[in-house]
């Protein structure tokens, strides 16, 4: 049977079970924007099971470009977070870093539920592709490929299909498959949503 530290502070008694915790790692979801002199610089986090927030800075993202990212990212999306903890109730102070998962998990996440209409960000375009980094979803911050054979539906790729999305274009995507290769790199393989 779980126990349940309780402490008292000014006469109320305080659940510590459901305070956040230094260095505790937590799936949080996205509840409010933190919006500072008209500018978005990040977002507030809620855990479940656990009475306080945190807050994740803009600096704290993962991914090429956090600023671009962060606009992208919608309320009720989840994030990986390693917490930062400050002060003494009632006046402490979160923060949340934004953790990567172990390449495994990801591709353990990714097979577990369908990923379709991710948000994404079109890095680099190729001869055989577009890379884009997921801006949301079990596998936000990481890079995966729309390749040539998944950007026609099944039909004929135009020559202007590969230079129709310039690097930092905001896209859709359908996670098709993941996998680890012999190497142990990440490989991911989108499409563009039909959505």
């Amino acid at each position: 049977m779980e126990t349940q530290t309780m402490t008292s502070t000014n006469n109320a008694t305080l659940d510590t079970t459901s305070l956040l915790q230094d260095g505790e790692v937590l799936i949080g979801k996205i509840t409010k924007p933190f919006i500072q002199d008209g500018k978005l610089m990040g977002a507030v986090l809620r855990f479940d099971g656990k009475s306080e927030t945190a807050l994740l800075h803009r600096k704290q993202m993962l991914g090429k470009n956090p600023s671009n990212r962060l606009a992208g990212i919608q309320i009720g999306d989840e994030l990986l977070v390693k917490l930062s903890v400050s002060g003494e109730h009632p006046a402490r102070k979160t923060w949340a870093s934004e953790s990567t998962l172990d390449s495994s998990v990801v591709v353990e996440n990714l097979s577990a539920k369908p990923a379709r209409g991710l948000f994404g960000k079109v890095v680099n375009t190729t001869d055989y592709g577009v890379f884009v980094e997921l801006q949301n979803g079990p596998a936000a911050g990481r890079l995966g490929l729309v390749h040539a054979k998944n950007m026609g539906n099944g039909r004929a790729v135009s020559l202007g299909a590969f230079t129709s999305y310039a690097p930092g274009a905001a896209v859709k995507v359908d996670v098709l498959g993941s996998e680890l290769d012999t190497k142990g790199t990440l490989r991911i393989d989108l499409a563009f949503s039909k959505s």
